[in-house]
């Protein structure tokens, strides 16, 4: 509990300072941390007007994870009140709240899936390029030493053939 309170001290100091900038990000995890803290101590009632605060700032839910747990808590505060309603539809923004987070990680997965698959793919093609291109030079020194052998054996031929006129010639 006395954490809580020095934690509170720090949220107040902070929020002060908040409301001057245009730090969203920080503002809504300041008002939901005195939301955990007032929840904490047993204040329902600080801690429900902390997390409404919080709620209402990021109702377009762009910060699932910072929200997931003020939904949760939230939920918790109204149920212990006897506010059923309250209750339903703080537990209906978790869970939105918590599939928010499932597809926001379902979509980063599939995006590095399909990243890896691009990736792999062209290391592929590279691969293959550059096994075609050592393919092709393999076909060129072939069909070069072909040549170069055909060129020596009629250079040979025509040596024995001259050979043999000489030889025919030295004869006679």
């Amino acid at each position: 509990m006395g954490k809580s309170s020095e934690a509170l001290g720090y949220y107040h100091e902070t929020l002060a300072l908040l409301k001057k900038t245009e730090q969203n990000y920080i503002l809504i995890n300041c008002l939901a941390g005195m939301g955990q803290a007032y929840f904490f101590l047993g204040q329902l009632d600080s801690a429900n007007y902390y997390f409404d605060q919080h709620i209402r700032m990021d109702k377009d839910f762009k910060y699932p994870d910072i929200l997931l747990e003020s939904t949760r808590l939230s939920y918790l505060v109204q149920k212990q009140k006897g506010n059923a309603s309250a209750a339903l539809a703080m537990h209906e923004l978790y869970l939105r709240a918590k599939d928010s987070i499932y597809n926001d990680d379902s979509r980063k997965a599939m995006l590095k899936s399909q990243y890896k698959y691009e990736y792999d793919k062209k290391a592929l093609l590279d691969s293959l390029k550059s096994e075609t291109e050592k393919n092709a030079i393999v076909v060129v020194r072939s069909k070069n030493i072909r040549c170069i052998k055909l060129h020596q054996t009629k250079r040979w031929k025509l040596k024995n053939r001259l050979a043999q006129i000489w030889s025919q010639k030295n004869l006679l």
